[in-house]
């Protein structure tokens, strides 16, 4: 092979090294600007969908002091007085029903055993699971997502309910609102439809459910 072309070749071959290491950093810079981009949108829908519960929670502080303050439910409770228990929780609900603050009211003892539920149905089963309050002595508020058997989800409030101010808890009044009402904020800040799933990968909830089975 004469040397002129062994030098070309040489030559072709540094240029299409050099051509294929800038395509591949072209390429990786453009990648690495989509996964930032990426991760930059995910962390402010986190942000904003935070902000967002947190205000339904808000709502719902507000009016807490309506189970907080209820030294007659607590007692009921204390007494196994299911009757009563029901009257003053349809109460509670009642005025929250009627503020438009919440849909829906449970009210567990100490062990999350559920009491009564405004819900209704065969077999009700609370917001927030029972473990909750059987792993712990709850002595605080829970706030957050919540989701029964049934998988009606909630933006709810677990409200410790006590005797009297310094006793332990006898029970907790968990407050919720469904979480349709979350969902539909988010989609109109966000311009996108919200679909809703838990750890299992299961659909529970969203602005356009139809969307599921293809996305699923």
């Amino acid at each position: 092979m004469l040397l002129r072309t062994r030098i070309s070749l040489i030559t072709i071959l540094f240029f299409v090294v050099i051509i294929s290491a800038l395509v591949i950093t072209v390429l990786t810079r453009e990648e690495i600007i989509h996964s930032q981009y990426g991760a930059s949108v995910a962390a402010d829908r986190a942000t904003l969908w935070h902000k967002v519960v947190e205000n339904t929670v808000q709502r719902m502080e507000d009016k807490a002091w309506l189970a907080a303050e209820n030294l007659e439910l607590a007692g009921q409770i204390a007494a196994g007085d299911r009757g009563g228990l029901a009257q003053q929780a349809n109460a509670i609900f009642a005025s929250l029903l009627d503020e438009q603050l919440a849909d829906r009211v449970d009210v567990v003892g100490r062990d999350g055993e559920l009491l009564f539920s405004s819900q209704g149905g065969l077999e009700p089963t609370p917001l927030v699971a029972r473990r909750f309050y059987a792993q712990q002595n709850l002595s605080h508020r829970l706030r957050g997502i919540g989701n029964d058997a049934d998988r009606n989800v909630a933006v709810v409030i677990s409200i410790p309910l006590r005797t009297n101010p310094t006793a332990a808890p006898v029970g907790h009044a968990i407050f919720g609102t469904d979480i349709a009402t979350a969902l539909a904020e988010m989609k109109e800040s966000t311009d996108s439809e919200i679909l809703v799933i838990n750890r299992r990968g299961r659909f529970l909830a969203g602005t356009a459910p139809e969307l599921w089975p293809e996305l699923g």
